[in-house]
């Protein structure tokens, strides 16, 4: 009987959607999907601070809902950060960030929208690897962190992939209803290090553990 590798993967969400009204709200909103492929250990959260409707920090961390009044030109705080848990094993890390509507996106911000144009302070520590154009019409971008993470001694705060987004100054009110049903979905995902060559081998094991 051919003996299988297990792996153990962590994989954890932000959602952030477009909602028109009379006022433009962000929402965003966590959900966890953990495998137990198990050898080793390897856990992580996602969070991002705790902010107004302006965006202004009110203090602490949420890894659950952020609610935003939007305003074309206007910047907001938002810094998605994966904290490496405390006895994590060595481990992988990226943060995927997927857009539905992409073509509407791009019908507002043109063909060559890429999401420099909305996030900004990016953290030197992530790495832009690739760009997924998906078969039910949304796109993903992939971001690795540059190095392997070990939480083995204390929990390990990643810096934040970026701290803040701001909807371009010429979005009209137009622009913005035709965007109410966008939606961000940013993705944690953590893989142990050990069973690999490198990340790009740790990344085809963790798709082909999905798949199965």
């Amino acid at each position: 009987m051919k003996k299988k590798t297990l792996v153990l993967v962590i994989s954890i969400l932000l959602i952030s959607i477009f909602s028109i009204s009379t006022t433009i709200a962000f929402l965003s909103d966590k959900e966890t999907d953990t495998n137990t492929f198990t050898i080793g250990n390897v856990s992580i959260k996602l969070v991002e601070s705790k902010v107004d409707e302006l965006g202004n920090k009110t203090g602490g961390e949420t890894s659950i809902t952020n609610v935003y009044h939007l305003m074309p030109g206007y910047t907001y705080t938002k810094d998605p950060t994966i904290i490496v848990e405390d006895k994590s094993s060595d481990s992988y890390v990226r943060i995927l960030i997927t857009l539905n509507n992409i073509s509407k996106i791009k019908d507002i911000y043109g063909e060559d929208f890429s999401l420099e144009d909305i996030y900004s302070n990016w953290g030197e520590n992530w790495i832009y690897t690739t760009k997924k154009d998906n078969s039910d019409g949304t796109i993903t971008y992939e971001y690795r962190y540059k190095d392997v993470v070990n939480g083995e001694n204390g929990e390990k705060k990643l810096e934040p992939l970026f701290t803040e987004f701001t909807i371009p100054g010429q979005t009209t009110k137009n622009e913005l209803e035709n965007l109410q049903e966008l939606k961000v979905t940013i993705k944690g995902q953590a893989i142990q290090a050990a069973s690999f060559k490198n990340a790009d081998e740790a990344w085809k094991g963790f798709v082909k553990q999905y798949s199965e």
